[in-house]
């Protein structure tokens, strides 16, 4: 069951509302294409913390992370 303070403590970060925001526009991303888009569309970042940022958001389940059989290896997506 997920923990209502961290929940908040995770969407409370700019960076994750963003990243949130990214993923629900262009479908579940790779946190190469999560990094690139947020690049693209806010500030530059470094792809390690996009990284930091999407493990925290499937930490309080608002995310989840599938590895796929290809060169694109772990992708992020929302959870319904």
């Amino acid at each position: 069951m997920m923990d209502i303070d961290e929940f908040g403590a995770a969407i409370s970060d700019k960076t994750r509302l963003r990243l949130i925001e990214i993923i629900h526009d262009e479908g579940p991303l790779t946190s190469k294409q999560a990094h690139s888009e947020f690049v693209s569309k806010y500030d530059d970042r470094r792809r390690e913390s996009i990284y930091k940022a999407l493990e925290k958001l499937v930490e309080v389940d608002i995310l989840s992370k599938e590895y796929k059989g290809t060169e694109d290896g772990l992708v992020y997506a929302l959870q319904h």
